[in-house]
């Protein structure tokens, strides 16, 4: 009864074996040869990846400040950027931003320098919704989510372009 619990045991353990070894191979066949010399000397997948880590990945500070400035070349405006383009940018930055705890997109500050960097496209909404804002905070009511803001904004640019209204193409 022994042998064939020792037997099971050892089956269990060199498939364990095998896929560690697998997945070693497949972390050195994934990383560019670059960084292949920072998986060299480690015991263990986990040693690989913590090694990659520690030599690749950007430290937390250097995200946020990558994101931060990054959030700010957005507050400029699309500039000569496709407009879609320029509003996944904003959704993919601003979430990145939410994440890192990044204070330039706490409370509603998105929401108001969304509305300010799209001025230079569509003066109109920008001027609409600038009011709107107002009124809203006069009256103590909550402004619109960012994402629902950059929605309401893709729907209008979206029909100005499809009635030929949009004065500058981007």
């Amino acid at each position: 009864m022994l042998c064939t619990d020792y037997k099971e045991d050892l089956d269990l353990f060199k498939k364990q074996e095998s896929a560690i070894n697998n997945l070693r191979c497949h972390i050195q066949e994934a990383v560019s040869r670059n960084y292949l010399i920072y998986t060299f000397r480690c015991d263990t997948p986990y040693d690989m990846l913590v090694s990659l880590k520690q030599r690749v990945a950007p430290t937390d500070d250097a995200r946020k400040l990558q994101f931060a400035t990054q959030y700010a070349k957005l507050k400029m405006g699309p500039q000569n950027q496709n407009i879609k383009i320029w509003l996944q940018q904003w959704e993919k930055i601003y979430t990145e931003c939410r994440a890192l705890g990044i204070p330039e997109v706490d409370g509603d500050r998105s929401v108001k320098d969304f509305v300010f960097a799209v001025q230079s496209t569509t003066p109109s909404w920008s001027d609409y919704w600038k009011n709107e804002m107002q009124r809203l905070e006069w009256r103590k009511e909550a402004l619109p989510m960012f994402f629902d803001l950059v929605e309401i904004y893709q729907n209008h640019y979206r029909t100005n372009e499809a009635q030929g209204q949009q004065g500058r193409v981007l």
